[in-house]
């Protein structure tokens, strides 16, 4: 990180960072080794659902091409019945 980028960094008020899946809560930088974030110019900057809404469809597609049986067997072991992988009505 460059100068100028630490002293926008640090400049930067809890209310001024970017929507980063990186923050913590408190604004400390999950990458940075010093912690600060860089801002809206930070290269490792992505929002805070992108990853997530990727993950959540892979996981759920591959719930969804197992046999209906095993699908079942999964929902009552770990989701109380429930098959949240599945659309609503789909169950």
């Amino acid at each position: 990180m460059g100068n100028a980028a630490k002293r926008q960094a640090q400049s930067l008020t809890l209310l001024d960072l970017p929507d980063c899946r990186y923050l913590d809560e408190r604004g400390r930088c999950r990458i940075w080794v010093s912690g600060t974030c860089a801002g809206d110019g930070c290269a490792f900057q992505q929002a805070a659902g992108r990853e997530q809404t990727g993950r959540q469809t892979r996981w759920a597609a591959r719930l969804c091409a197992l046999p209906p049986a095993q699908q079942q067997e999964i929902a009552k072991k770990y989701y109380h019945g429930s098959m949240p992988w599945k659309h609503p009505g789909e169950e």
